[in-house]
């Protein structure tokens, strides 16, 4: 083979095996590690909204009716996100497994509690609404709030 055909298929198959090693480097990226990153921020803005809008929710009735409106739309939309990033997660069982993300279970947990305090920010029992609190922090492990 002449020298000069040797030199551009090396480069050729250098250039081929660079892009794949992108193509593939990219894939990764926007399958798994996004959606993994993305339900973490989730639990994040979870945890804001909890501790944001505590003095509303553990408080049924105090705040204007404005006020507990945004708190349990936010507090509704928080769970409803939650499950959305969860679902947008493939292989979540190995992701699970690797604790990159809670268990299924837990985000449905925190989920129903999140709406169950949505359901409680204009008239709610105070005890039952401190438990559901806690199951969205222990579900989520989240620290004390």
């Amino acid at each position: 083979m002449p020298e000069l055909d040797r030199i551009l298929l090396t480069s050729a198959l250098t250039v081929l095996g660079g892009v794949s090693v992108y193509v593939l480097g990219q894939l990764v990226l926007h399958f798994f590690i996004s959606p993994v990153a993305d339900l973490r921020k989730g639990v994040g803005e979870v945890a804001d909204v909890v501790i944001f809008y505590a003095h509303i929710y553990v408080n049924p009735g105090v705040a204007s009716k404005e006020i507990s409106d945004e708190a349990a739309q936010s507090l509704r939309r928080a769970a409803a996100m939650l499950r959305v990033r969860a679902h947008a997660v493939p292989w979540y069982r190995l992701a699970a497994i690797l604790r990159l993300v809670p268990r299924r279970e837990a985000i449905h947990i925190a989920s129903r509690a999140l709406i169950g305090l949505s359901n409680s920010v204009h008239t709610g029992q105070p005890s039952n609404i401190l438990k559901l609190q806690d199951q969205v922090r222990k579900a989520l492990s989240l620290p004390e709030i």
